[in-house]
Protein backbone atom coordinates (compact mmCIF):
# COMPACT_ATOMS: atom_id res chain seq x y z
CA UNK A 1 0.00 0.00 0.00
CA UNK A 2 1.10 3.56 -0.63
CA UNK A 3 3.15 5.27 2.06
CA UNK A 4 1.04 8.42 1.62
CA UNK A 5 -2.06 8.85 3.79
CA UNK A 6 -5.32 9.20 1.90
CA UNK A 7 -8.92 10.02 2.92
CA UNK A 8 -9.76 6.32 3.09
CA UNK A 9 -7.11 5.85 5.79
CA UNK A 10 -8.62 8.67 7.85
CA UNK A 11 -12.06 7.12 7.39
CA UNK A 12 -10.83 3.73 8.58
CA UNK A 13 -9.13 5.31 11.59
CA UNK A 14 -12.34 7.16 12.49
CA UNK A 15 -14.25 3.86 12.32
CA UNK A 16 -11.70 2.25 14.61
CA UNK A 17 -11.90 5.08 17.14
CA UNK A 18 -15.70 5.00 17.08
CA UNK A 19 -15.66 1.32 18.01
CA UNK A 20 -13.09 2.00 20.73
CA UNK A 21 -15.38 4.74 22.06
CA UNK A 22 -18.31 2.32 22.11
CA UNK A 23 -16.19 -0.12 24.10
CA UNK A 24 -15.37 2.65 26.54
CA UNK A 25 -19.09 3.32 26.93
CA UNK A 26 -19.67 -0.35 27.77
CA UNK A 27 -16.92 -0.20 30.41
CA UNK A 28 -18.28 3.06 31.85
CA UNK A 29 -21.74 1.51 32.00
CA UNK A 30 -20.38 -1.47 33.90
CA UNK A 31 -18.78 0.82 36.45
CA UNK A 32 -21.54 3.43 36.85
CA UNK A 33 -24.67 1.30 36.50
CA UNK A 34 -23.46 -2.11 37.61
CA UNK A 35 -20.91 -0.97 40.19
CA UNK A 36 -18.19 -3.07 38.55
CA UNK A 37 -14.78 -1.52 37.86
CA UNK A 38 -13.01 -4.87 37.61
CA UNK A 39 -13.88 -5.26 33.93
CA UNK A 40 -12.16 -2.04 32.88
CA UNK A 41 -9.07 -3.07 34.83
CA UNK A 42 -9.01 -6.51 33.25
CA UNK A 43 -9.51 -5.17 29.72
CA UNK A 44 -6.87 -2.52 30.29
CA UNK A 45 -4.40 -5.16 31.38
CA UNK A 46 -5.18 -7.35 28.37
CA UNK A 47 -5.31 -4.67 25.65
CA UNK A 48 -3.33 -1.75 27.03
CA UNK A 49 -4.17 1.90 26.58
CA UNK A 50 -5.91 2.84 23.32
CA UNK A 51 -3.81 5.18 21.20
CA UNK A 52 -6.03 8.07 20.11
CA UNK A 53 -3.37 10.36 18.72
CA UNK A 54 -4.01 11.89 15.29
CA UNK A 55 -3.51 9.32 12.56
CA UNK A 56 -0.42 10.97 11.11
CA UNK A 57 1.30 10.78 14.51
CA UNK A 58 0.56 7.15 15.25
CA UNK A 59 0.45 5.21 11.98
CA UNK A 60 3.37 3.18 10.62
CA UNK A 61 3.85 4.75 7.19
CA UNK A 62 6.05 1.84 6.13
CA UNK A 63 3.20 -0.61 6.73
CA UNK A 64 -0.08 1.28 6.49
CA UNK A 65 -2.21 -1.75 5.61
CA UNK A 66 -0.73 -3.89 8.36
CA UNK A 67 -1.00 -1.12 10.93
CA UNK A 68 -4.69 -0.47 10.17
CA UNK A 69 -5.41 -4.21 10.19
CA UNK A 70 -3.78 -4.46 13.62
CA UNK A 71 -5.84 -1.58 14.95
CA UNK A 72 -9.02 -3.23 13.66
CA UNK A 73 -8.06 -6.42 15.49
CA UNK A 74 -7.50 -4.39 18.66
CA UNK A 75 -10.84 -2.56 18.41
CA UNK A 76 -12.86 -5.65 17.54
CA UNK A 77 -11.13 -7.84 20.11
CA UNK A 78 -11.38 -5.28 22.88
CA UNK A 79 -15.10 -4.75 22.28
CA UNK A 80 -15.82 -8.48 22.27
CA UNK A 81 -13.74 -9.07 25.39
CA UNK A 82 -15.30 -6.15 27.29
CA UNK A 83 -18.91 -7.11 26.57
CA UNK A 84 -18.24 -10.80 27.21
CA UNK A 85 -16.59 -10.07 30.55
CA UNK A 86 -19.40 -7.74 31.64
CA UNK A 87 -22.04 -10.35 30.84
CA UNK A 88 -19.97 -13.05 32.50
CA UNK A 89 -20.01 -11.02 35.72
CA UNK A 90 -23.59 -9.76 35.25
CA UNK A 91 -25.65 -12.24 33.18
CA UNK A 92 -28.77 -10.05 33.45
CA UNK A 93 -27.07 -6.89 32.17
CA UNK A 94 -27.82 -7.37 28.47
CA UNK A 95 -30.61 -4.76 28.43
CA UNK A 96 -28.43 -2.31 30.33
CA UNK A 97 -25.76 -2.61 27.64
CA UNK A 98 -28.33 -2.31 24.85
CA UNK A 99 -29.65 0.90 26.39
CA UNK A 100 -26.11 2.26 26.64
CA UNK A 101 -25.42 1.40 23.00
CA UNK A 102 -28.65 3.09 21.90
CA UNK A 103 -27.83 6.24 23.85
CA UNK A 104 -24.35 6.21 22.34
CA UNK A 105 -26.05 6.07 18.95
CA UNK A 106 -28.07 9.21 19.72
CA UNK A 107 -24.77 11.04 20.21
CA UNK A 108 -24.04 10.24 16.55
CA UNK A 109 -27.58 10.93 15.38
CA UNK A 110 -28.64 11.16 11.75
CA UNK A 111 -30.66 14.33 11.33
CA UNK A 112 -34.23 14.52 10.12
CA UNK A 113 -34.47 15.18 6.40
CA UNK A 114 -31.77 12.72 5.44
CA UNK A 115 -32.60 9.98 2.96
CA UNK A 116 -32.02 6.25 3.30
CA UNK A 117 -29.11 6.68 0.90
CA UNK A 118 -27.62 9.36 3.17
CA UNK A 119 -27.98 7.03 6.16
CA UNK A 120 -26.30 4.19 4.30
CA UNK A 121 -23.34 6.44 3.47
CA UNK A 122 -23.07 7.45 7.13
CA UNK A 123 -23.19 3.79 8.20
CA UNK A 124 -20.47 3.02 5.65
CA UNK A 125 -18.24 5.61 7.28
CA UNK A 126 -19.07 4.52 10.83
CA UNK A 127 -19.02 0.74 11.21
CA UNK A 128 -16.07 -1.60 10.94
CA UNK A 129 -16.43 -4.45 8.45
CA UNK A 130 -12.86 -5.50 7.84
CA UNK A 131 -10.58 -3.66 5.44
CA UNK A 132 -11.85 -1.85 2.32
CA UNK A 133 -10.21 -4.53 0.18
CA UNK A 134 -12.45 -7.13 1.84
CA UNK A 135 -15.47 -5.60 0.05
CA UNK A 136 -17.85 -6.96 2.67
CA UNK A 137 -20.86 -4.71 2.03
CA UNK A 138 -22.72 -4.91 -1.27
CA UNK A 139 -25.72 -2.82 -2.30
CA UNK A 140 -28.70 -4.83 -3.56
CA UNK A 141 -31.02 -1.89 -4.27
CA UNK A 142 -30.71 1.87 -4.05
CA UNK A 143 -33.56 4.17 -5.02
CA UNK A 144 -32.50 6.99 -2.71
CA UNK A 145 -35.41 6.46 -0.35
CA UNK A 146 -34.86 2.70 -0.07
CA UNK A 147 -31.50 1.03 0.27
CA UNK A 148 -31.14 -2.74 0.57
CA UNK A 149 -27.69 -4.10 1.28
CA UNK A 150 -25.94 -7.25 2.40
CA UNK A 151 -22.80 -8.19 4.24
CA UNK A 152 -21.14 -10.93 2.22
CA UNK A 153 -19.02 -12.20 5.12
CA UNK A 154 -19.12 -12.26 8.89
CA UNK A 155 -16.09 -10.23 9.96
CA UNK A 156 -16.92 -10.16 13.68
CA UNK A 157 -17.78 -13.57 15.12
CA UNK A 158 -14.21 -14.83 15.30
CA UNK A 159 -13.33 -12.12 17.83
CA UNK A 160 -16.20 -13.23 20.06
CA UNK A 161 -15.54 -16.95 19.86
CA UNK A 162 -11.90 -16.26 20.71
CA UNK A 163 -12.98 -14.90 24.10
CA UNK A 164 -15.73 -17.53 24.50
CA UNK A 165 -18.41 -14.93 23.93
CA UNK A 166 -21.65 -14.98 21.96
CA UNK A 167 -21.35 -13.28 18.54
CA UNK A 168 -25.08 -12.50 18.65
CA UNK A 169 -24.27 -9.83 21.23
CA UNK A 170 -22.36 -7.90 18.57
CA UNK A 171 -25.39 -7.84 16.26
CA UNK A 172 -27.77 -6.87 19.07
CA UNK A 173 -25.55 -4.01 20.26
CA UNK A 174 -24.97 -2.76 16.72
CA UNK A 175 -28.73 -2.77 16.10
CA UNK A 176 -29.23 -0.76 19.30
CA UNK A 177 -26.55 1.71 18.20
CA UNK A 178 -28.31 2.08 14.83
CA UNK A 179 -31.67 2.55 16.58
CA UNK A 180 -30.16 5.46 18.49
CA UNK A 181 -28.63 6.97 15.36
CA UNK A 182 -31.98 6.85 13.55
CA UNK A 183 -34.19 7.85 16.50
CA UNK A 184 -35.20 11.28 15.18
CA UNK A 185 -34.44 10.76 11.50
CA UNK A 186 -37.69 9.15 10.40
CA UNK A 187 -35.64 6.47 8.64
CA UNK A 188 -36.45 2.86 9.42
CA UNK A 189 -33.94 0.01 9.62
CA UNK A 190 -34.88 -3.62 9.15
CA UNK A 191 -33.00 -6.90 8.98
CA UNK A 192 -34.61 -8.63 6.01
CA UNK A 193 -32.54 -11.81 5.86
CA UNK A 194 -29.29 -13.41 6.92
CA UNK A 195 -26.93 -10.40 6.99
CA UNK A 196 -29.32 -8.52 4.68
CA UNK A 197 -30.73 -5.14 5.69
CA UNK A 198 -33.03 -2.37 4.45
CA UNK A 199 -33.13 1.34 5.15
CA UNK A 200 -36.27 3.27 4.21
CA UNK A 201 -36.77 7.02 4.27
CA UNK A 202 -39.74 8.58 6.00
CA UNK A 203 -42.78 8.74 3.74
Amino acid sequence: MSQVLAPIHEMMYNKILLQEDLTDRMLETAEKELGDSTVAAKIGEAFGETDRRPLAESIDLKNIHGWISGRIDHAEGRFAAAVTEILKNHPDAHKTLLNAAEEFGTEHAIAAGKTAEDAFEIFSKSFLNGMPCDRVVTVLENSGDVVRYAETRDMHSSYWTKVEGNPDHYQHLKAAFIKGMLRDSGITFEETGDREYMLRSAQ
